[in-house]
């Protein structure tokens, strides 16, 4: 399912992020952007690297900070919650529509003269 957009509450951002380097807070955006978008991270330095456009030797040297930000498997907790949160506004909203839809079709078609 394709969503139109990422929540971001950049004080919260800010908070978490505050002590990284330029580099790591955009290899670190990167990722989360990955990861909005696909539900997940490939655990692969090399993937990681060309996800964060950054070349391999200086991901791998970046890897420990950034790493400290997910969980086992990269997992990352608060999008994983903006996520399922998403997907449940959006079925709500599916639904709603889908029932205005079928109201619809149960009532006959005026005829025009």
């Amino acid at each position: 399912m394709s969503l139109p957009f990422m929540p971001f509450y950049t004080g919260d951002h800010m908070r978490d992020i505050g002590r990284l380097t330029t580099e790591q807070h955009g290899a670190y955006f990167f990722l989360i952007i990955e990861y909005w978008n696909n539900g997940s991270l490939p655990d692969d330095d090399e993937q990681l690297a060309l996800i964060t456009k950054l070349p391999l030797a200086k991901w791998r040297k970046i890897r420990p900070v950034i790493q400290a930000f997910f969980r086992d498997g990269w997992k990352h907790k608060r999008i994983d919650a903006e996520l399922a949160k998403a997907k449940s506004v959006t079925e709500s909203r599916r639904k709603a529509a889908n029932a205005r839809w079928l109201r619809r079709a149960d009532q006959p078609l005026l005829a025009v003269i």
